[in-house]
């Protein structure tokens, strides 16, 4: 291959990192995508690794963690195709991502659009009187001893009423099924008279919680997401996780 095939080699691998990254992030601040390649190396369809860091992302309107960093290596790509701009794979590549999560990200994530319309679909087996429920107000604290408090607030649509809640959640790592497990705590408050939708909104608080713990809301085409590593501190989590690639999006 020519030098200046190499060139356009290298070139089209960079398009493609930046085009991968750019089209799966709304936005954040200091974004940096890093290629290492040795264009000698593309030339025998072999990129060392792809980086990548950003502060405060935006993943979806949904989804909000406060940094992320993702590490692809040993990727082997068709030399040939990427000198006409399309960088595919010709095997899987490995790779792995850090993701720090912080209470304003888990009280974003759980007063989402998403999640409220959730809510408002879930059948918790109201009379036609209460109507559905809008979720009102969330708050999360991260704690040292690995729970999440959950404070939150609820109105019927058919009477009004407010209604508060706290739940508490321990959380735990399980390597054999890559999952962090979620449980709910009896240490929980609130104001809800009804015994059985005091229950149901506990568990529906403790899905949307094993959800994003388990990156469910991390999705890229063509990547399985494993959770390989799980980190409590006071007022943050931070995430490990390992990646599987089997293709890379056309950037045409």
């Amino acid at each position: 291959m020519s030098t200046e095939n190499l060139g356009i080699a290298q070139q089209a691998v960079n398009k493609a990192a930046e085009f991968i990254f750019a089209t799966r992030i709304d936005s954040a601040n200091h974004l940096a995508v890093e290629v290492n390649a040795d264009p000698e190396r593309i030339s025998r369809g072999a990129v060392d690794s792809i980086w990548l860091s950003a502060d405060e992302v935006a993943l979806s309107p949904n989804f909000r963690v406060e940094k992320l960093e993702i590490e692809i290596a040993n990727i082997a790509i068709d030399p040939m195709r990427a000198l006409l701009g399309n960088v595919e794979l010709t095997q899987p590549s490995q790779g792995k991502t850090c993701i720090l999560l912080t209470d304003e990200n888990f009280g974003y994530t759980l007063s989402s659009q998403k999640v409220r319309e959730r809510l408002k679909a879930q059948d918790f087996g109201f009379s036609e009187a209460l109507g559905t429920l809008n979720l009102e107000r969330v708050e999360c604290r991260i704690k040292s001893d690995r729970t999440i408090e959950v404070d939150a607030e609820v109105i019927s649509n058919g009477t009004g009423r407010k209604q508060k809640f706290s739940f508490e959640y321990a959380l735990s790592f399980h390597p054999a099924s890559f999952k962090v497990m979620t449980i709910a705590l009896e240490e929980s408050k609130s104001n809800i008279k009804d015994g059985e939708l005091f229950l149901q909104l506990r568990e529906f608080m403790l899905d949307r919680i094993s959800e994003l713990l388990n990156l469910a809301h991390f999705r890229l085409d063509g990547v399985t997401v494993k959770v390989s590593h799980l980190e409590v501190r006071e007022g943050t989590i931070e995430l490990q996780a390992k990646l599987e690639i089997q293709q890379i999006p056309s950037t045409s």
